[in-house]
């Protein structure tokens, strides 16, 4: 059974079956375009898929959850924690092609077999809602800081 690659840019989630192996190859593969597919659905694209290929934060934060490699293009995300199943690549066709390669790669997939998701919580929910619960309001926690340059 081939497996799905997810391609994901900024909200929009492309889906292929199959390898394209060419930029040509690539166009002319039949591709669904999902704009918003629901958890359900994408917990199951998440789960049968070879890989995620995009600059959606979703690679960097969900993929490790399912052993999958999360090609990351360009710098969207610089400043976010990586686990070991992201790769950086740049925007052009050749590297993104490239590290395609890489994440399929036996010793690549073998070595985010046990990866461990970064982003997952191992604290019980019960004992996450009394921390929230237990916050003092201010106005610093619930304003988000942004940075002049």
């Amino acid at each position: 059974m081939k497996k799905a690659i997810l391609i994901l840019l900024a909200g929009l989630l492309f889906c292929n079956v199959g390898f394209a192996s060419t930029a040509e190859e690539l166009i002319n593969t039949k591709y669904k375009i999902i704009k918003n597919c629901g958890s359900k659905y994408y917990t199951n694209l998440m789960r049968n898929c070879l890989m995620m290929v995009g600059n959606s934060s979703s690679g960097i934060v969900e993929a490790a959850s399912f052993k999958i490699p999360a090609i990351n293009i360009g710098t969207r995300q610089d400043g976010k924690f990586k686990p070991k199943n992201v790769i950086d690549t740049k925007s052009s066709w050749n590297d993104i092609y490239k590290n395609i390669l890489r994440a399929k790669n036996k010793n690549f997939l073998n070595k985010i077999k046990k990866i461990k998701n970064p982003y997952e919580s191992t604290l019980p929910v019960k004992r996450l809602i009394a921390n929230i619960l237990n916050l003092k309001r201010n106005d610093k926690l619930l304003r988000k800081k942004f940075i002049n340059f």
